[in-house]
């Protein structure tokens, strides 16, 4: 009898294990986010710019913000985005180009 995948068993009539490990990606690419004002390479140096920008604009206005990533792939599995969120990106734009 041959032993079969690191050897724990016998081989039992052709089992075989397959491992498959699946992974929840993301559709995030690298980018300048007018958002953040900033070059944002992973989701993390994202997350970690939003609660940076989050902070100072909560201690200049003295109104708690909390950012969150929104992700092209959840337009799939929820409605739409308000059109307010272009609005403000246009701004950030505008503000972020001196105009």
């Amino acid at each position: 009898m041959r032993r079969t995948h690191d050897g724990s068993h016998i081989d039992c009539f052709g089992c075989k294990v397959r491992t498959v490990t699946l992974r929840d990606r993301s559709a995030f690419q690298p980018h300048y986010n007018y958002s953040v004002g900033q070059y944002v390479d992973t989701e993390l140096s994202f997350s970690d710019a939003l609660k940076r920008r989050a902070e100072e604009n909560t201690i200049a206005t003295g109104t708690e913000h909390d950012y969150e990533m929104r992700d092209p792939a959840e337009l799939a599995r929820h409605t739409p985005f308000p059109d307010h969120d272009d609005i403000i990106n246009t701004q950030a734009r505008a503000l972020a180009d001196g105009s």
